[in-house]
């Protein structure tokens, strides 16, 4: 661990701190990013969860082209130890055999999942947050290991200008919800909002703001949404993000009204 404390894991992933910033190797040490000060190793009692008990199998993701980047990370846990206590003080003490260990509070909420109690679970989370899915998801594989949990990592918008700020514009929180959807660029982790796209909605009445948004969440495709036979949960889900948020397929399905038939 360093001094500040950002830096508390098992030696055997402390590689992956790296990956995630946190820290750098220089002349052979671990240096923390932040306090920068060495990493040093020591002896303690903690909490692990460990994950070769788990049977994790393979993160679905939407839009795919992230499954190759969240399942190497996921691999990368696999057969290893995952602290669940710090040797810091983090607010939430557990006390087993005489002994006070600080939970780590990122393993309190990734145990949220596990107060549904529904079989296929989607959770949408940005590009930016793949590292918390991962834990999200072998958290909830430790709990309930038959549930379904498939992920939507939404790409992190941004404003075309920086002096121009389009969605604090916008005040109808309907109109809001489609801007986001609709300049939603899939095969990227960032994407900006659409000058375009915004001065369309703003001239929609609200009628057709009401029927856009039906025809996005029950009409994406042309046809009444309906889960074909040989699409699986994760197939059906993607096709509808898919088509769904295409703004100009939308605009075609709103001048014929297809939601009206």
């Amino acid at each position: 661990m360093c001094d500040c404390g950002i830096i508390n894991t098992t030696k055997e992933n402390i590689t992956k701190i790296s990956k995630m910033k946190l820290a750098h190797i220089e002349n052979d040490r671990i240096i923390c990013d932040k306090c920068n000060c060495e990493c040093k190793s020591s002896m303690q009692k903690v909490l692990i969860l460990k994950t070769k008990d788990i049977n994790l199998g393979e993160i679905q993701i939407f839009p795919d082209n992230l499954s190759k980047e969240i399942n190497d990370l996921l691999n990368s846990y696999k057969d290893t130890n995952i602290l669940l206590s710090k040797t810091r003080e983090t607010g939430v003490r557990l006390e087993i055999e005489n002994i006070i260990f600080n939970i780590d509070v990122d393993m309190i909420w990734s145990q949220y999942l596990s107060f549904y109690n529904d079989t296929n679970i989607v959770t949408v989370g940005s590009s930016h947050v793949i590292f918390a899915m991962v834990l999200l998801y072998i958290m909830e594989k430790a709990i309930n290991g038959t549930n379904n949990v498939i992920f939507l990592s939404v790409p992190y918008i941004k404003n075309p200008q920086m002096d121009i700020d389009l969605f604090a514009e916008i005040k109808n929180n309907k109109v809001r919800k489609l801007l986001t959807m609709f300049c939603c660029k899939w095969n990227s982790k960032e994407c900006y909002f659409s000058q375009e796209i915004y001065d369309k909605l703003n001239r929609f009445s609200e009628q057709d703001i009401v029927d856009s948004y039906k025809i996005m969440t029950k009409y994406s495709d042309g046809v009444k949404n309906q889960q074909s036979e040989n699409e699986n949960e994760y197939k059906y889900f993607s096709r509808l993000i898919k088509y769904g948020t295409n703004f100009q397929k939308n605009l075609t399905y709103l001048r014929n009204r297809i939601n009206k038939q």
